[in-house]
């Protein structure tokens, strides 16, 4: 029997030359091996699934492989859209973006530099997938910018504490009376931030995966302890994983032309990302959701807490 006759077999994901193997250890002969995605008895296979014994002129060895996927870029216009793809505001290059269900309510989450072009844009702004520095355009809108706290830039007029209370005032009338989308900034100590993040509702949840591209599904929420390994799914350096190396750090931030912006109680880990992956959700090994990426270098990432996170999107 030829390859080409057994790849139509049940459960068949490739079939090619290699060696026998029992209980994992090479016997030392060669074999044609049938990769499947489960094995399963001969009493539950029709006769024509059966792989037969040679194959070929080889000796025939089943073995279990996952299932072989179409690669594409997470640069690439995904329906649904799974955590961890290129996302972006109209007038922002790109970043990470992924799907996160809160108290029931599925949003797409990443930074504030992100979906909402840090202040600069505006609550009901187009949330592009992909970003558009990879040809997103108003047709690949996936959701509308909903919730970003201001971020507090050094020497900014931004934090006046009247503008910043006008601002208050506005998101709980709005929160309370219109109950629609709303504007805050962020919690404030002396003028640190805790947060670069926003989030936008999706136009059709349909359109939104709740799975994280080379992690899996988001296992609730947690806290990162000093020396915890933890896992980050990137839209440009994709899955990376690093040691928690403080709990409570305090950092600058520089965004190039808009000036620096000092934050507090922050996640500061080992190097795991690289420009692209900001909005990039950070979980521990496993898949508790620690904090969102949005800053670093080669040599430290900076992480917003998840608790941060919440509070200052009001959804704690």
């Amino acid at each position: 029997m030829k390859k080409s006759d057994i790849i139509k077999k049940k459960n068949v994901v490739l079939v090619i030359p290699g060696r026998k193997k029992v209980n994992g250890v090479d016997v030392g002969r060669e074999a044609m091996v049938v990769y499947v995605t489960k094995k399963v008895s001969l009493s539950a296979l029709s006769k024509e699934d059966i792989v037969p014994e040679i194959i070929e002129g080889l000796e025939s060895d089943v073995q279990v492989a996952k299932q072989i996927d179409a690669l594409s870029s997470r640069h690439d216009k995904w329906r649904p859209m799974p955590g961890g793809v290129s996302v972006s505001h109209p007038s922002v290059t790109s970043g990470t973006g992924s799907p996160l269900r809160i108290k029931g309510r599925l949003y797409i989450v990443s930074n504030a530099h992100v979906l909402g072009d840090c202040n600069d844009g505006e609550i009901g702004d187009q949330t592009w997938q992909p970003g558009s520095a990879y040809g997103g355009s108003p047709v690949d809108t996936i959701g509308h910018l909903y919730i970003r706290p201001l971020i507090n830039f050094e020497g900014n007029g931004g934090q006046c504490p009247w503008a910043n209370g006008f601002v208050k005032f506005g998101n709980l009338l709005a929160k309370h009376v219109f109950r629609s989308h709303y504007r805050i900034p962020s919690p404030v100590l002396d003028f640190l931030n805790r947060v670069d993040i926003a989030v936008s509702l999706p136009i059709d949840e349909n359109d939104l995966l709740e799975e994280i591209l080379g992690i899996g599904q988001p296992a609730g929420f947690a806290e990162a302890q000093i020396a915890d390994v933890i896992q980050k799914s990137g839209a440009t350096s994709e899955v990376n994983q690093g040691a928690v190396l403080d709990t409570a750090g305090v950092t600058r931030v520089s965004y190039g032309s808009r000036g620096t912006a000092a934050f507090e109680d922050q996640i500061i880990t080992t190097a795991i990302a690289s420009p692209g992956d900001s909005g990039s959700l950070v979980f521990n090994m496993q898949n508790g959701l620690v904090g969102v990426l949005f800053a670093g270098s080669d040599q430290f990432t900076i992480i917003n807490k998840i608790s941060n996170v919440l509070e200052a999107l009001g959804l704690n």
